[in-house]
């Protein structure tokens, strides 16, 4: 069974996926997820998604502490992913 990471050591993954595709290394991403278990993976995607969360709320001037900002950040997101799928269709 592997062994269980810490917070803080899959805070420090998640931030390794971000450097990662920042550097377009998306190769190497399988490699960071890789041992992870589907607990550990699940800490990591909300980590990443909760990064996401707030630079929306930065980029749009949402307050991300908010239930209002929070639920216009998600609208945002929602229309996002619309644009990206037609986009893709």
């Amino acid at each position: 069974m592997p062994e269980q990471l810490t917070e803080d050591e899959l805070i420090s993954r998640a931030t390794a996926v971000i450097a990662t595709v920042a550097d377009e290394r998306t190769e190497d991403v399988d490699a960071l997820l890789a041992d992870l278990t589907p607990r550990d993976l699940a800490v990591v995607v909300y980590a990443l998604a909760n990064t996401a969360v707030e630079t929306l709320a930065l980029l749009y001037g949402h307050d991300a502490e908010s239930p209002e900002g929070r639920a216009a950040v998600a609208d945002q997101a929602r229309r996002l992913a619309v644009r990206v799928m037609a986009d893709d269709g």
